[in-house]
């Protein structure tokens, strides 16, 4: 399936209002199936939480500007390298991601939304 901005938004929007509680569960479920990333993080995560979800917001609701969108995941990737950030990475980020989507739009989550969301943008791997 190919990507669905709207109901990538929509789910979205449903997560925004407890976007705490989303992310502390993000990075609780990222860090329990990869406890060797842990140590990429900094010990006091509130700052982190409020970054992921600034950056997670901005690509959502830039779905529909794919030039824009390019442009700020690339530079969200270079920027990752300085923490040694390799592809694999982001395969873990994108599993606690799924698993997070999922939880906190559980009411509205069908096999579309989730297709939707697995169809999105995936943001390029670190180069050298």
């Amino acid at each position: 399936m190919s990507l669905n901005p709207r109901l990538v938004k929509e789910s979205f929007s449903v997560i925004e209002p407890v976007a705490d509680r989303a992310a502390a569960y993000f990075y609780g479920r990222l860090f329990a199936e990869n406890p060797h990333l842990r140590g990429m993080f900094p010990p006091a995560m509130d700052v982190q939480r409020d970054r992921l979800f600034s950056a997670l917001t901005r690509v959502v609701w830039s779905l529909d500007s794919p030039d824009s969108l390019a442009s700020y995941l690339g530079q969200l990737g270079r920027d990752h390298r300085k923490y040694g950030v390799i592809a694999e990475h982001y395969t873990a980020v994108g599993n606690a991601l799924l698993a997070t989507i999922k939880r906190f739009a559980a009411d509205i989550w069908n096999t579309e939304i989730e297709a939707a969301w697995v169809a999105g943008p995936t943001p390029p791997p670190p180069t050298s």
